[in-house]
């Protein structure tokens, strides 16, 4: 179990652009008990303390929507840090990207989100959307 000690305050994410082949971003929609309650957002999560991003990345993914990624086909796209959160922990999230078939079939996991919807461009601009997943999704569309 990863502590504070351990990572001097920081906290490393990894999240994952998942566009279907008409350019559509999957988000989850989080649960109503947990931070960023009922806000949209893209999949991922925390590391594990010693965990490579590419194993949290995969991890994450099957955990919340149950699709195994395949770290051969994932993408970089770039590292964004936050502390809105909590002032005392500094968030460094490492964004990846994929293009999966339209026919792709997911599983949502209920204790990590309650809703899962691909979103056109046009319908991410009246998405309520958590923490800082706009400004990256419109960087990534840039």
């Amino acid at each position: 179990m990863e502590t504070e000690e351990k990572l001097n305050g920081n906290r490393k994410v990894a999240r994952i652009i998942l566009l279907n082949e008409n350019g559509e971003v999957l988000l989850i929609q989080r649960p109503s008990d947990k931070y960023g309650a009922n806000l949209w957002c893209l999949v991922g999560g925390k590391a594990e303390y010693g965990e490579e991003l590419l194993d949290t990345i995969v991890r994450e993914t099957h955990e919340e929507i149950g699709y195994m990624l395949n770290p051969a086909n994932l993408k970089y796209f770039g590292e964004y840090s936050d502390a809105s959160a909590n002032p005392n922990i500094l968030w460094y999230t490492h964004y990846f990207y994929e293009t999966v078939s339209n026919k792709t079939e997911f599983v949502l996991n209920p204790n990590e989100a309650q809703n899962i919807k691909w979103f056109s461009l046009e319908e991410l601009e009246n998405c309520n959307i958590a923490f800082d997943h706009r400004s990256v999704i419109e960087q990534f569309f840039k």
